[in-house]
């Protein structure tokens, strides 16, 4: 589950790459399909996390155990969804746009992600609000540098922690 996660994840920041090359319409319904097997996969992975927390913690999980079948059904839907409309044949396609290389509009769209990683780092509140969007943020930006081949262990490090921490809050 979290491999198929973070793969869907990899593919949203390879469409945001694609869309800041000029390509903006042709991705718009693979990132409307990522968004909704992404968010089923991680409803599923949010339970097996909470369940493994819980067992290592010698406490009973049983009703959110009891939800797994439910997220299994969603995501299914989602993948059925995904697969009628296409995705696998619209990224193929979608492909060629990023081959073609750095569009000018490419540092103006790092320099806005790197301003909302700084203001999100900036804010330094401690409340779950903040470090959500900070984790998010941290996600976002790893991703699109790890896919335009850029340094990222600064990234890794936070984002560790910040999914750590999450993954705490969430149980």
């Amino acid at each position: 589950m979290h491999d198929l996660r973070v793969l869907t994840r990899r593919l949203r920041a390879a469409v945001w790459v694609g869309r800041l090359l000029g390509g903006r319409r042709g991705f718009r319904r693979i990132r409307r399909l990522l968004r909704s097997v992404g968010r089923a996969l991680g409803e599923r992975r949010m339970i097996d996390v909470v369940v493994a927390d819980a067992e290592r913690l010698g406490m009973r999980a049983d009703s959110i155990a009891a939800r797994r079948p439910g997220a299994d059904a969603v995501l299914l839907r989602a993948v059925g969804r995904a697969r009628r409309r296409g995705l696998a044949g619209r990224v193929r396609r979608s492909a060629g746009a990023l081959r073609r290389g750095y569009g000018e509009d490419l540092p103006i769209g790092l320099a806005g992600l790197a301003g909302r990683l700084s203001s999100a780092h900036g804010r330094r509140s401690s409340s779950a609000a903040a470090l959500h969007r900070l984790r998010i943020e941290a996600k976002k930006a790893r991703y699109v540098l790890e896919l335009l081949g850029l340094p990222t262990a600064p990234l890794v490090v936070v984002q560790r922690g910040l999914g750590r921490w999450h993954d705490l809050e969430v149980l």
